[in-house]
């Protein structure tokens, strides 16, 4: 498991920590990052999805989300950032996407699309490097004043050159709690 994993179960474990009713969905294959919520309550509400053709899981989890009524959303990945952010519109509920793609060039036309749909809804846009925040701010004006830098696990140094050019603009507005080492 990758950043977005370890950064989604600490977040979802210091918020339980912290008195909040926080719950994990989770619609993936693996879940090799959940022994870290073993004993904290946090509940892993997993959807069976072996089998399934791509458009009937992402169905059968806007239903579950509908189902479950959540008020405030962070989302981790495309995928996950699409069904949130639909279910963020339908429902009115508060939600923060983490921007997490690879791509420094420009986006391809169906991710410029979505984004610009979606991310309207979105409360504030996280971006795991400076690099990733570069690329929001200059793709999508929109989100200059709600886009924002949450670092990952690893040292700017190893993310990008555009870690020492683009420092955070604005105090921090989200922020994930938990142990670096």
């Amino acid at each position: 498991s990758g950043g977005a994993q370890r950064q989604l179960v600490i977040l979802a474990r210091e918020l339980k920590r912290a008195g909040y009713d926080v719950g994990v969905f989770h619609y993936g294959e693996s879940e090799a990052m959940a022994r870290v919520l073993d004993g904290t309550g946090v509940p892993i509400i997993s959807l069976a999805r072996r089998g399934m053709p791509r458009f009937l899981i992402a169905a059968a989890a806007l239903l579950k989300l509908l189902h479950l009524r959540p008020k405030r959303l962070v989302s981790f990945i495309d995928a996950a950032n699409i069904l949130a952010g639909l279910y963020s519109k339908l429902s009115g509920s508060t939600w923060v996407p983490s921007e997490r793609s690879l791509s420094i060039g420009p986006p391809r036309a169906k991710d410029r699309l979505w984004r610009r749909f979606l991310y309207r809804s979105a409360s504030a846009v996280t971006c795991n490097s400076h690099a990733q925040l570069h690329w929001v701010r200059s793709h999508f004006a929109s989100l200059n004043s709600r886009s924002i830098y949450v670092g990952n696990a690893v040292g700017d140094e190893y993310l990008s050159k555009h870690s020492a050019q683009h420092p955070p603009r604005s105090p921090f507005r989200f922020l994930v709690l938990g142990r670096v080492a």
